[in-house]
């Protein structure tokens, strides 16, 4: 399946050409990571900082080694006490989910990666010590260059896999769609043991469809993204830190990505400044393009630590232009604060400064474009709140420019949300939300809600299971939808679920009303050494769609 993927060669010059150099990248690194996996550690141990009803929550994240797809284990008295999975990673923090467990996972508990099995070294001879002996009474330049490799700190995390995706479509209308993908998600730290990162995360994809949908989604196509290729050094103690290549910062999300160079000076303890210079990828297919230029500055102010209290907080001043031409510029303003495991909050705003044609079609010089907000209470160890609050408006770039007035909604729109999550008797969770939005021209609100049950160890050890629902309401239709999963661990870390679910909704204007189901059989093991296999089949019936979905995935993790 994976020769497949990377030998499908693209009839056209244009194509082809596009497609040379993530080819030519996918090769290098796949050369990098097959040497540099033989020096991988795995000796981190992390924290948990809170729990929700579904996941467990770490104080570390990809910065420190964390991938999708990592497993970790929790430790108590010296025994295994949980199993863990990671489900999703930010640079600061990742979220898992509980594969087994022996009992209630705290705040404060430590993870650590899941070591591997060694091969017991052979007992020492007398001679043996003696010669060992020798070699460090009179080194050799081999020996030495043995002992430095020893006492690497070279660390390599990511994984890479072969997926296809097809789907036979049962309404005969033609619809069939497959769908090969290569992901590669690659993170080395501590290069020559010192604070030197690289970072690799792209995916190339193919997709077939039975026939061409329409003059803008052609029968087939290769659709491939570079979301991180950077190489880094980054030491909290040194004066200078940078970033190069296709790079995003966790201190300031919102400015989005950058093909450039970042360079960040340490000023103090707490305070941190830097520039960033480059272009901006192609908003739609994350293409190279040096039509458009970014450029900005930043300073960023820190105290305290994940395991009490930290604040960090972040102003950054950007711009992006097409040649002389504004296409935007902003403040970003971001804040993060996080207080002995029992509140955190979180706030991000972009403020557009408009001159130029903004200022002509805004009538602004100031205007607000992004606001979001978010807090979490830990009320006790089985019971915790949230709430979000964001609002979020359509605002003109060089490129949307010439899109008219008419066609372009500019107005504001506004959501808030409430969250809990407890822990109920016999270790079981039930989350529910409850969120209400409504834009500017809009006459009613549209409402959604949400909850779910879960247990892990329900019945008999590993097995779990989760029940959800959702629902929404607006002003042209309503709906619900459902599922429930039954899924169990075995040894061998292989994981079978089962569910079902489906969701139903009415037209308001016509009182049409519409449903659909699923059935879903899912496995998830690891074959052998680090190879894993992942797969999954399900079957649709009813009123929209009606066919089946095959899914098959077969990864390495480093």
């Amino acid at each position: 399946m994976s020769t497949t993927v990377l030998l499908v060669i693209p009839a056209t010059p244009e194509v082809r050409e596009r497609d040379r150099g993530i080819k030519i990248m996918k090769y290098s690194f796949l050369i990098i990571l097959l040497f540099s996996s033989l020096f991988a550690q795995n000796n981190s141990t992390f924290r948990v900082k809170y729990l929700s009803a579904e996941y467990v929550y770490l104080d570390a994240g990809r910065t420190q080694g964390i991938e999708t797809g990592d497993t970790l284990i929790i430790k108590k008295n010296n025994l295994d006490f949980a199993q863990l999975e990671v489900v999703y990673t930010s640079d600061y923090s990742a979220s898992c989910k509980i594969i087994t467990s022996k009992g209630t996972i705290k705040p404060g508990d430590i993870a650590q990666f899941k070591s591997l099995k060694l091969k017991p070294e052979p007992e020492k001879t007398d001679e043996a010590t003696h010669s060992e002996t020798e070699v460090v009474k009179t080194p050799s330049k081999y020996s030495n260059r043995l002992e430095t490799r020893k006492k690497s700190n070279f660390r390599l995390r990511g994984n890479i896999s072969a997926q296809y995706y097809y789907w036979r479509d049962l309404d005969r209308t033609d619809l069939n769609f497959s769908q090969p993908t290569m992901r590669l998600n690659l993170y080395g730290s501590n290069l020559w043991n010192r604070a030197y990162h690289f970072r690799v995360k792209v995916r190339t994809r193919y997709n077939d469809r039975a026939r061409r949908l329409n003059a803008e989604v052609p029968k087939t196509e290769w659709r491939n993204r570079i979301y991180e290729f950077s190489f880094s050094y980054d030491d909290d103690n040194a004066f200078l830190n940078y970033k190069l290549g296709r790079i995003i910062s966790n201190q300031f999300s919102g400015v989005g990505y950058i093909d450039g160079l970042l360079l960040q000076q340490r000023v103090s303890q707490n305070f941190r400044t830097g520039i960033f210079a480059g272009t901006q990828p192609d908003w739609q297919y994350a293409d190279l393009q040096t039509s458009i230029q970014k450029y900005g500055a930043y300073l960023t102010y820190l105290q305290g630590n994940y395991g009490s209290n930290r604040y960090e907080s972040t102003v950054a001043f950007t711009g992006e232009y097409h040649s002389s031409t504004v296409s935007r510029e902003y403040i970003y303003l971001q804040n993060n604060f996080y207080i002995r495991q029992k509140w955190s909050v979180y706030q991000s705003m972009e403020l557009d400064y408009n001159r130029s044609w903004r200022k002509e079609r805004t009538n602004q010089t100031f205007s607000l474009s992004n606001l979001y907000i978010s807090g979490r209470w830990e009320v006790n160890s089985w019971a915790s709140v949230g709430l979000m609050y964001d609002n979020r408006k359509n605002y003109q770039t060089y490129e949307t420019r010439t899109i008219a007035d008419s066609l372009f909604d500019n107005a504001m729109r506004q959501g808030l949300r409430g969250t809990v999550s407890l822990l109920l008797p016999a270790n079981y969770r039930f989350f529910g939300n409850f969120g209400v939005r409504k834009r500017e021209t809009d006459t009613n609100y549209t409402y959604s809600y949400g909850a779910g049950l879960n247990k892990v160890n329900f019945l008999v050890r590993g097995m779990r299971i989760f029940l959800n629902g959702a629902g929404f309401s607006n002003f042209f239709t309503q709906g619900v939808n459902y599922s429930l999963t039954l899924g169990k661990y075995f040894r061998n870390n292989l994981n079978i679920d089962f569910g079902f679910g489906g969701y139903t909704y009415q037209l308001k204007a016509g009182n049409t009303n519409r449903n659909n189901q699923w059935g879903r059989f899912s496995t998830m093991a690891n074959i052998y050494y680090r190879f894993y296999i992942n797969g999954q089949y399900e079957y649709n019936w009813g009123d929209d769609i009606n066919g089946h979905r095959v899914l098959v995935e077969l990864g390495y993790r480093f």
